[in-house]
């Protein structure tokens, strides 16, 4: 255990985090980030001032030549010739634990299963998770902490419906859902659904040239958007007589079910007639309370949650950021579970001023 300027007393000292036993300043990280044909290393270690430092050697997603694509199997290939970006970062400890949080986050969002759909305890939980990476903003602030955003801003893969719908004349459109979890159960990646006037369809010979000529599409686009791109997008699309058609973005969805729906908070009162950005706000909410969709056992706006969970677990950078939080606070992540640490102030044992109490489990 390292203390602010060598002090023993927790009182008058500010306490780092402990290291591992065996850990060494020198191990290197490895990042790979073929999504963005770029890799990453990184080497870390802990400081006496309390600071983590750690040095990304990253590529830029920009090459300087030789980087080809390669559509086939959706796989990008890149040379070796690409410019490598070498950054410095050193971690305060807000900074550290902030990395913790998140890092732990996303570690549970990859490790949800993939081959069926989520239970609504899991679904509220990872809307409060959702909510402190993207409305309380904690991933940004640990990607620009990481000096990520001079190499590149996160970014998604994910379903896109505000393309196709722009193409829609929007009297048509009654509702329109991105998606995109996939399962071994039911499951849609997007969809829009849409009455097509019959003035207008009896001008075609079929629908299939009526679609061609008005270049429409039913279905939502896959692509790739930043990550504040991704969360101001549209999740959801209703009809509403009188207003038109509202679009809810992701962030809005992940609101609905933190805030309203037992993520966090359970509040079942709505006010569509206040004015202004607050009735805009519960127009939305009391439209996602209708649904308008089933998949399995989930409502519309909880398949959404469990796309977007999806769309993050699949990132190239949510694996990388838990492995730095590993590697910087391997404490927090691997601690002996059988090992109860306790403070004594005293400069015993291996110097620390923790001493160790070990449960081990009985011979059987």
């Amino acid at each position: 255990m390292d203390w602010t300027n060598g002090a023993t007393d927790p009182g008058r000292a500010e306490q780092t985090r402990p290291r591992a036993k065996g850990s060494s300043s020198s191990r290197a990280l490895h990042l790979v980030a073929l999504a963005l044909a770029r890799s990453t290393e990184a080497w870390v270690g802990g400081r006496r001032d309390g600071k983590r430092g750690c040095s990304l050697k990253c590529c830029s997603p920009i090459p300087i030549g030789g980087c080809s694509r390669k559509t086939t199997r959706g796989e990008d290939t890149m040379s070796e010739s690409v410019e490598k970006i070498r950054v410095e970062v050193e971690l305060d400890k807000t900074e550290l634990e902030r990395l913790v949080v998140v890092g732990g986050d996303l570690e549970f969002l990859i490790s949800l299963p993939r081959d069926r759909l989520l239970n609504h305890t899991e679904v509220r939980i990872c809307a409060a998770v959702l909510r402190r990476l993207i409305v309380d903003n904690q991933l940004n602030q640990t990607w620009r902490a990481l000096d990520g955003f001079k190499v590149a801003p996160p970014s998604v893969e994910a379903t896109d419906i505000d393309g196709p719908l722009a193409n829609w004349d929007q009297s048509w459109v009654r509702y329109a859902w991105a998606g995109g979890a996939t399962t071994n159960q039911a499951h849609h990646r997007g969809f829009i659904f849409a009455v097509i006037p019959k003035a207008v369809n009896d001008r075609y010979s079929s629908p299939d040239e009526l679609f061609e000529a008005r270049r429409l599409s039913g279905i939502a686009e896959i692509r790739a958007m930043t990550f504040d791109h991704w969360q101001r997008s549209t999740s959801v699309a209703i009809q509403v007589e009188k207003i038109g058609l509202i679009k809810v973005s992701r962030a809005t969805v992940v609101k609905y079910l933190a805030n309203r729906k037992g993520g966090v908070h359970f509040d079942p009162s709505r006010n569509v007639l206040q004015a202004g950005k607050r009735g805009r706000r519960e127009v939305e909410m009391s439209l996602l309370d209708h649904g308008l969709l089933r998949v399995g056992h989930l409502n519309g706006p909880e398949f959404e949650i469990a796309s977007m969970v999806q769309a993050i677990a699949g990132t190239w950078w949510a694996p990388e950021i838990v492995r730095l939080a590993h590697e910087l606070a391997s404490e927090d992540f691997n601690g002996d579970p059988h090992e109860l640490q306790l403070w004594t102030g005293l400069q015993e044992a291996d110097g620390s001023g923790w001493a160790a109490m070990r449960f081990d489990q009985p011979e059987s």
